[in-house]
């Protein structure tokens, strides 16, 4: 595990995506919100019921054939009731962000970035009980969805400028010199690195320190700031078991390391993470649809 990380982009890179449509207000509400440890799901539905456009998108999304529901919902109350608020709350996410987006760049499947990112919000929620310091399950739920904020830039920027023939040769000889770093891999190809771009975009959109902490660092959690180091190892193991399980956002795959002092911040066995792996497939199964 490698103990530095690069989070500077160039001033130019800077411009372009300064030019990203932020999320909404609702959304940006929604994480303001989820920085304070004491708050619950409860108070993140108010800010989404006054945003009407956004509890309209909600309803038509969970109206849709995908859900198959007997009768048409036409609340977000009763949306909430049959279907809970998680799921609500992770649909506002989607909208909200650009968790929706194709990572093309990366040549993953067209839902890939949704469904990797939905595991591991779920993984991240079935881990945090084992934290040896509490964690807001909530909060680590927001960061398991967010991780890969910085990765819709990357993929966008990799697929204008090689193929996927030209960024699989690459990766290979990349592999076979000895070297396992993705994120150094992205530089090469680049200029920059998902992680770099996460870290620029959370703080230009001014999120909570603890969502910074966790999309800056949740490859390297052992560099967070001491006082998030147990929410980023569980965002950092998250990913690693969504990963494991059979879901990742393409050609990046299995190409991260698991850091050995994870055991530190959890008190996890064997048959602690099976149990979580099984019930991530569980909870996947009933929250996901195509």
């Amino acid at each position: 595990m490698q103990n530095s990380i690069n989070l500077k982009i160039s001033m130019d890179i800077e411009e372009e995506l300064d030019e990203i449509i932020p999320p909404s207000q609702s959304i940006l509400k929604l994480l303001e919100v989820t920085s304070d440890e004491d708050y619950t799901m409860k108070s993140i539905v108010k800010v989404i019921a006054e945003d009407a456009h956004l509890t309209a998108e909600i309803l038509k999304i969970i109206n849709s054939a995908a859900y198959s529901l007997s009768n048409q919902i036409d609340s977000l109350h009763t949306a909430i009731t049959l279907l809970g608020e998680r799921i609500v709350f992770s649909l506002a996410m989607k909208l909200g962000t650009n968790l929706g987006e194709k990572l093309s760049g990366y040549f993953c499947e067209p839902d890939g970035l949704w469904k990797h990112s939905l595991r591991t919000a779920i993984a991240a929620k079935l881990l945090a009980p084992y934290s040896r310091q509490t964690i807001n399950v909530d909060v680590a739920y927001t960061g398991g969805l967010l991780h890969d904020l910085g990765k819709s830039a990357v993929s966008k920027s990799i697929e204008e400028k090689y193929t996927f023939d030209e960024v699989s040769k690459k990766y290979e000889i990349y592999k076979s010199e000895g070297k396992n770093c993705f994120l150094k891999f992205e530089e090469d190809l680049v200029g920059f690195n998902h992680s770099a771009v996460g870290h620029y975009l959370a703080n230009e959109w001014s999120f909570p320190d603890s969502l910074i902490q966790v999309i800056s660092y949740y490859h390297y959690p052992d560099l967070a700031e001491e006082g998030f180091r147990h929410l980023v190892f569980c965002i950092h193991m998250a990913d690693f078991v969504s990963s494991m399980t059979g879901s990742s956002t393409g050609i990046d795959a299995m190409s991260y390391e698991l850091s050995e002092n994870y055991k530190k911040y959890f008190d996890l066995k064997a048959a602690d993470l099976e149990r979580v792996s099984f019930e991530l497939e569980r909870q996947f199964a009933k929250v996901y649809k195509d």
